[in-house]
């Protein structure tokens, strides 16, 4: 009796508010901790954070045979996170959306220092994928701390001129992991509890929370997409929107 009722207390302490954390973010009126708009800190997310850039494979336009790592940037504000988006989970203006394309990184630019407890990304897929098949999205973050830390685009391709060029981070190097059943609706996907991997120097892993730098980037792996796992994963195309970041 004593261990039950000592499993159910384990549950609400640790459990439960990790639970809470999550309920945060992905809902209706998320808490973003300092830059909750109640706060006046709604201006301040938009100047800690910069356009959010789509990495993806594409054939080359003078050499369809070869791809080529090519990059789209969307206005944070405009196409990523406003009131509007934040409220109905859909652009007001169509003309900004977020294409679908089978990303293999979704980068997050920061410009200024932030100490972040959590962080969240809705995405769907497209409408046209078999019903039945898997769509298990798996996410893994990896952390640079300035651009000249962060993979060259070159280097994330599978084959180079007929010869392996894949230098991208395995998977154990992640500072954070998640997954998601994607679907044609959009729904989130969270990433907390931080741990430290490559230091580059300097602590940036503190109370399971990520203190980013200003010029730093976090680099979003969508693994599905990955020249790493390609042949054991099948890539799925991608949107996404409504990035929460919650700062404390």
């Amino acid at each position: 009796m004593k261990k039950a009722i000592l499993k159910k207390i384990v549950f609400c302490l640790f459990i439960v508010p990790s639970i809470m954390l999550i309920v945060f973010l992905s809902s209706c009126n998320p808490s973003l901790g300092k830059f909750d708009k109640e706060e006046g800190g709604f201006e301040d997310y938009y100047n800690s954070i910069g356009d959010i850039i789509g990495k993806y494979e594409a054939p080359k336009d003078d050499d369809q045979t070869q791809t080529e790592f090519k990059s789209v940037t969307y206005d944070l504000e405009d196409s990523i996170t406003n009131e509007y988006i934040m409220e109905y989970l859909k652009w007001k203006d169509d003309t900004k959306k977020v294409d679908f394309r089978q990303y293999v990184y979704i980068v997050i630019p920061f410009t200024s220092d932030l100490k972040i407890e959590e962080l969240a990304l809705f995405v769907c897929t497209n409408a046209s994928y078999d019903k039945n098949a898997n769509r298990t999205l798996e996410i893994s973050a990896f952390y640079y701390p300035s651009e000249s830390d962060c993979p060259e685009d070159g280097d994330l391709l599978k084959m180079s001129d007929g010869e392996k060029a894949y230098t991208d981070p395995p998977n154990y190097y992640s500072i954070a992991k998640a997954s998601i059943n994607v679907t044609s609706s959009f729904d989130s996907f969270v990433l907390s509890g931080f741990h430290q991997t490559v230091g580059y120097g300097e602590s940036y892993v503190v109370d399971s929370m990520l203190s980013v730098k200003k010029d730093s980037y976090l680099y979003l792996r969508i693994e599905n997409n990955s020249a790493l796992n390609k042949g054991t994963m099948t890539p799925i195309d991608i949107s996404f929107i409504n990035l929460l970041v919650r700062a404390v």
